[in-house]
């Protein structure tokens, strides 16, 4: 039980990005991070979207081996953090809720959305032939997340995900940042 692998999510600088490169790092995807630090709309629960459930593990994991591109799969592991139902933001307090969108049994989408003190994230892993139809989910969540100018609501969108960062703007978010994932591999795998 070692380290396979270290990521790190750093802000779009070509200074930092050149000291990771010669320290091992290796850039695997780009994101734009989106804020909304008003007040949202009440917005009732769509149709479909429901708390996520253990039972949820494999059709989660068929999801996201579906729609993230393999070099992200591949560096973050056996583990993709969307199979897990909780997850715990290191030295804050938080609170995760996990919703998956399912249709006639199959998973078209899945939001998480982390509570911290200093505001909430909003993540979301979608089927791209339906990322156009998550505006409603997007809008219930941002009701259980309350942002406010002192806890905003934050949303990675990553280059892979064209047109959610349009829907994001449809509800007021802004252009917050951009970041860079890179890996660094402490182990070779042999055959």
């Amino acid at each position: 039980y070692g380290v396979e692998r270290i990521c790190v999510r750093s802000a779009e600088d070509a200074e930092a990005e050149d000291l990771f490169r010669r320290t091992g790092f290796t850039v695997v995807s780009r994101e734009e991070v989106f804020a909304l630090d008003q007040e949202a709309k009440p917005a009732p629960q769509p149709r479909g979207l429901r708390r996520s459930t253990l039972q949820d593990e494999w059709a989660l994991d068929e999801l996201y081996r579906q729609v993230v591109p393999k070099v992200i799969q591949q560096a973050e592991g056996c583990a993709p953090p969307w199979a897990v139902a909780e997850r715990r933001v290191v030295g804050q307090r938080n609170d995760t809720e996990q919703y998956v969108w399912a249709d006639k049994g199959r998973v078209l989408a899945c939001l998480r959305l982390i509570r911290t003190v200093r505001g909430s994230w909003i993540e979301v892993l979608t089927r791209p032939e339906h990322r156009g139809d998550i505006l409603p989910h997007l809008r219930y969540l941002l009701t259980r997340a309350a942002p406010s100018p002192q806890s905003p609501v934050y949303c990675p969108v990553p280059d892979h995900a064209v047109g959610l960062g349009w829907l994001l703007r449809t509800l007021g978010f802004e252009a917050y940042t951009r970041q860079v994932l890179l890996v660094a591999h402490t182990v070779t795998r042999v055959s």
